[in-house]
């Protein structure tokens, strides 16, 4: 039984199942509380406007601790244009007699969000094809916004997904024995603050004021990385590739970096950074990224990972990824970045290290998104950035008991002038 709209020109857009949403809305006007079962379910995934006003008025009802039923929204509705042009109230009535041969509305629910998926990815499609056709972008940039746009609504489909206490206990108890991936900082004393390393799914976070070592921490950890042959991902955001790469190969050779300046017409020179780039170990990848918005963070990270099957992503830094919409704050962009990244890390199962910047007041600047989202969250400090000595703070942890490295008293890293980098103290 279908309630067809008024033609020549349905006001939905194809691909839609409007029978599946007339079925799901007879339902819920008969009992709403049926809502409680599809909460992955919003009005913007109705094809039709009308059923979206709908949808969101029983919803809105519900909440309120009223039935949504046709009764409860006459007053709502009595001014409705475009419901008074399919009969006014007696369209939502036709609507609840429908509901006579519903039984499972979740089904209803579930075919209703894969088909507004499939007008998102038919959207996404056309806009490749629109750039293709302009010959603005190249290949590889397109087929890494499609990737992450269909990585986007692979995402969505996973949160409608609801599992039951034994499903769960028995991924659980999956996970326990099957080896978790973990990877060593290189630096003992921060792995066993992390519980062992860098895991698989979880996102991580350094934060100082300025000029106290940000970047040489993130080098620090990106070479003993590569030592290991960890493939990974470093962002640029701050210093460029080049310079930071210079800090790397410094230390490899026990050079100032300055050296790579004042020693340049030097061939012996030339001859060791030649030999030092055949030995070192090629698992970083780097991506200047002056500028960046949060769709180029979206870009690098799924294209990376993708591409060259990354085992993580190191961000330099937290508050320069850009993007941000007109009508948000920037501390609610900050937090979409940093959620953006704890979601990412979680259902691609890489790790993080993203690098944050402190204010005088001791907090993350652009609000506490970082420490809200990330599962371990640390504050480097130099009480004297002249000293080449530091220490660590754990600000926030979800899984590791409580651990700083070092103090002012007792500093847990000198920084060596080749690099220049963090050493641990033993």
């Amino acid at each position: 039984m279908n309630l067809s709209f008024p033609e020549p020109n349905p006001t939905h857009t194809p691909p839609a199942n409007l029978e599946a949403e007339q079925m799901l809305l007879g339902g819920l006007l008969m009992d709403s509380s049926a809502l409680a079962s599809m909460a992955f379910l919003n009005p913007e995934q109705f094809s039709e406007p009308l059923h979206q006003r709908i949808f969101e008025g029983v919803r809105d009802l519900h909440a309120q601790g009223v039935a949504g039923d046709v009764v409860t929204l006459r007053r709502r509705f009595e001014q409705d244009e475009e419901l008074k042009s399919l009969g006014g109230m007696a369209y939502l009535a036709k609507l609840v007699g429908m509901a006579t041969v519903v039984f499972n509305l979740g089904d209803y629910a579930k075919e209703i969000y894969h088909v507004a998926n499939m007008r998102k990815l038919q959207a996404l499609c056309q806009d490749a094809m629109d750039k293709i056709q302009s010959g603005t972008l190249a290949a590889e940039e397109i087929a890494h916004a499609v990737h992450a746009g269909a990585s986007a609504v692979m995402g969505e489909q996973e949160t409608m997904q609801v599992h039951s206490a034994r499903e769960v206990t028995l991924s659980i108890l999956e996970d326990l024995r099957t080896a978790r991936p973990v990877q060593s900082t290189g630096m003992k004393h921060l792995d066993k603050a992390m519980g062992g390393g860098l895991y698989a799914g979880r996102s991580y976070g350094f934060a100082a004021r300025k000029k106290v070592g940000k970047t040489m921490l993130a080098g620090t950890i990106s070479y003993n990385l590569a030592q290991s042959g960890v493939k990974h991902l470093f962002i640029c955001g701050e210093m460029g590739e080049r310079e930071i790469h210079t800090r790397l190969l410094s230390r490899h050779m026990r050079e100032y970096p300055s050296h790579f300046r004042t020693h340049a017409k030097d061939h012996a020179f030339q001859e060791r950074v030649a030999r030092a780039a055949n030995e070192f170990k090629n698992s970083i990848l780097y991506q200047d990224a002056p500028g960046l918005s949060l769709d180029d963070l979206k870009r690098f990270v799924v294209g990376a990972h993708h591409k060259h099957n990354i085992q993580g992503f190191i961000l330099d830094y937290w508050q320069l990824v850009g993007g941000k919409a007109k009508a948000k704050s920037q501390v609610e962009h900050q937090d979409e970045v940093a959620q953006w990244i704890a979601n990412t890390c979680r259902k691609l199962g890489i790790w993080s290290i993203t690098m944050g910047q402190i204010n005088q007041d001791g907090n993350t600047r652009g609000g506490e998104g970082m420490r809200l989202a990330f599962d371990q969250v640390y504050q480097i400090d130099r009480e004297d950035v002249t000293q080449p000595v530091a220490w660590m703070e754990m600000m926030d942890t979800r899984y590791t008991a409580w651990m700083n490295i070092g103090s002012a008293d007792m500093p847990g890293y000198d920084i060596e002038g080749f690099g220049p980098y963090f050493q641990e103290r033993t």
